[in-house]
């Protein structure tokens, strides 16, 4: 199916993967996050450095990456390399320059996680309105996901390896991103780089209006150090 029509294709995967009930309270929050949304967030930052891949790859048979990062890349791509079927704005984000790191196992689609060098990237990728900037050093990641039969294996922290590096190759000083207060998950595979965690925001947005607002958790030269256990 067309990932011109993002909603229908993916009520339709996870209507055959995850069941009609899931299905069907996957669409109650979509619609309802389309009315309200918002919640509390980390902001994170990591200073970029040359990392051990060896440190981070998971040990997953059958375990491949790419790198998409325009439309048309992703048209000429076999199906367990094409993020857009899984993401509603895939394809604008694509568009605007956003850039999907892709995993499979087994050729099968298994995780994919974004990272954005410009706003209009950055607002399509993570749509919390922290500061990131562009002109000075700085990019974002966001958009991490993982297909439900493969979480657990590790594949979001070897993603976030892959864009950090992605990022300081590219001449990036710094990454920034939102993780949720309550994101356990997502803060333990931040956690395996030593991030920075600089302040806590809360976001709300109703229809089209936004409310956000961060505090400093430390002074701002002097953020918290976080550290995997």
């Amino acid at each position: 199916m067309s990932d011109r029509f993002p909603t229908l294709t993916i009520a339709r995967r996870i209507l055959a993967e995850e069941g009609v009930w899931t299905a069907l309270a996957r669409g109650a929050g979509l619609v309802q996050r389309k009315l309200v949304s918002g919640g509390r967030f980390f902001i994170y930052e990591h200073d970029l450095q040359a990392w051990r891949e060896e440190d981070f790859r998971p040990r997953v048979a059958q375990l491949e990456v790419r790198r998409v990062q325009s439309n048309a890349e992703a048209d000429a791509l076999p199906p367990h390399w094409d993020p857009r079927p899984f993401f509603l704005t895939g394809r604008r984000r694509l568009d605007v320059g956003a850039t999907a790191f892709c995993l499979s196992v087994a050729r099968e689609f298994a995780h994919a996680g974004w990272t954005a060098e410009t706003p209009e990237a950055k607002a399509l990728v993570d749509c919390v309105p922290f500061r990131v900037d562009f002109a000075h050093g700085e990019a974002c990641t966001g958009g991490t996901w993982t297909r439900p039969k493969f979480r657990g294996l590790g594949l979001m922290v070897y993603s976030y390896y892959l864009r950090l590096e992605h990022l300081r190759q590219r001449g990036y000083r710094r990454s920034r991103n939102a993780v949720e207060v309550d994101n356990v998950a997502s803060q333990k595979a931040h956690a395996r780089f030593a991030p920075r965690v600089c302040a806590v925001g809360r976001y709300v947005r109703v229809g089209r209006w936004e409310y956000w607002r961060e505090r400093p958790l430390t002074t701002p030269s002097s953020c918290r150090k976080l550290r995997s256990r």
